[in-house]
């Protein structure tokens, strides 16, 4: 039997599977038949098909994995798999590593949890998770040319919590990790283990996510561990990443997947990266305005592929950078850059809705020193992050209802600071697509 995505019979990727026979009686509603059925298949029943999708049953979750076969699939050579856990309240799918890796070079496997549970009902969850991935993986091994020496993992959300923990628990099993709009909490119970060589960890996350404080801990975090971190911000984003809709894909995330398919073989890559890097220094000096220049040359020298670039290729673009920055009208610029980054670095070394409130103070001094500047805008946009952490702290888990009313007092009493949204998003919604060449 063949199965494929559009959709795989059985499968539904909203909540409409739910089938529930209702009856109302004498004003009560009475449910008397139930019948929930995700659906999948067993592995011994589906045919993979290279370019399709399939779901794929377990006994151990409800929902059925999807399980993805790149278009270039040849049983001939080994694979590498890429497992991938959504969010909460989503399904098993691969439409964003299916969307970076452009449909080729890679199993993909929409993974479920195996554990139901919140975040710290049990201290065995990660056992649990890992221990069913290795299954899931050695079953795929017995039907597919994967190599089980080349495995990633990540998501999206509490999938990126995920993995996050995995890199930090298991680091050695993994060839790569990748956090979206998660990154790294306070630290748990678990022994964190140093990575074994320059293992590759990306970490993508919205610039208005309340998790963009998470995402920047965790480069210092990963980064001491031994990781070689690509760090990538979508600009004006809340929690969500760029699929190539409103934006067009992020091209660092497309960077980090075609080095690591080239692993084995970089003669391609290195050959793109070299194309990448003409293209872009050529767009860079079309660019007006100095600032706009300064910060397409800052992210050209911050991308995955400028490691793969010849030393003479390197140069041009830092001394680009270092030309322009050397410009006159460039310097209060580079002054409201350190007063952003001393509040940021601040904002770092504490937590609680006190410390954001004292932040976003401090952001709007910045705003207010230098609103003419990229740097005063930025602290504007942190004040909106900041004010949406806030607000959304009555969601937070308090040591107690007393403790909760004191703070929220102090809130009205000293709310955060106001500032206009709309001219702010805008100026970096044009960013986002300036700095990826849209």
């Amino acid at each position: 039997m063949r199965f494929t995505r559009s959709g795989v019979k059985g499968w539904n990727t909203g909540n409409d599977c739910e089938r529930v026979n209702v009856m109302k009686v004498s004003g009560s509603v009475v449910v008397f038949c139930c019948f929930i059925w995700w659906g999948g298949y067993p592995l011994s029943a589906v045919e993979f098909v290279p370019g399709q999708e399939v779901a794929l049953s377990f006994e151990r979750v409800v929902k059925p994995l999807i399980v993805y076969l790149p278009e270039n699939y040849d049983a001939a050579k080994r694979w590498p798999v890429v497992f991938h856990y959504h969010g909460t309240g989503g399904n098993p799918g691969v439409a964003i590593p299916r969307a970076y890796t452009n449909g080729k070079d890679f199993i993909l496997v929409g993974m479920e949890y195996a554990t139901l549970r919140s975040r710290v009902a049990e201290e065995d969850y990660l056992d649990v998770e890992i221990d069913f991935l290795r299954e899931v993986r050695t079953s795929l091994a017995e039907k597919l040319s994967l190599d089980p020496h080349r495995c990633y993992v990540g998501g999206f959300s509490k999938g990126g919590w995920f993995g996050s923990e995995f890199a930090e628990t298991y680091s050695g099993e993994f060839s790569g990790f990748y956090i979206l709009g998660a990154g790294k909490r306070k630290p748990d119970k678990r022994p964190v283990r140093m990575f074994s060589g320059k293992v590759p960890v990306y970490i993508g996350v919205g610039q208005q996510d309340i998790n963009y404080f998470y995402g920047i801990k965790a480069i210092a975090h990963f980064g001491r561990l031994g990781a070689r971190v690509t760090y990538d911000e979508y600009l004006a984003m809340g929690h969500d990443i760029p699929m190539g809709r409103k934006y067009g894909k992020s091209e660092y995330f497309l960077q980090w997947w075609a080095i690591e398919a080239g692993r084995l073989d970089p003669t391609k890559v290195k050959a793109a990266a070299a194309r990448w890097s003409g293209k872009k220094l050529l767009q860079a000096n079309k660019i007006p305005g100095s600032m706009d220049r300064f910060l397409f040359l800052q992210k050209l020298r911050a991308a995955p592929f400028y490691a793969l670039l010849d030393k003479s290729s390197r140069e041009e673009i830092s001394d680009a950078l270092a030309a322009v920055k050397m410009l006159p009208e460039l310097r209060p610029e580079l002054e409201a850059q350190r007063a952003y980054h001393l509040v940021l670095k601040d904002e770092l070394k504490g937590d609680g809705m006190e410390h954001l409130l004292e932040i976003s103070h401090r952001y709007s001094g910045v705003n207010a020193d230098y609103e003419d500047e990229h740097f005063g805008r930025r602290a504007g946009m942190e004040i909106l992050r900041l004010r949406n952490m806030i607000y959304a702290s009555s969601l937070w888990r308090w040591p107690s209802e007393e403790a909760k009313q004191k703070v929220m007092a102090k809130l009205k009493a000293d709310p955060p600071p106001t500032i206009d949204r709309d001219p702010l998003v805008k100026e970096f919604q044009r960013l986002h697509r300036m700095l990826d060449g849209q």
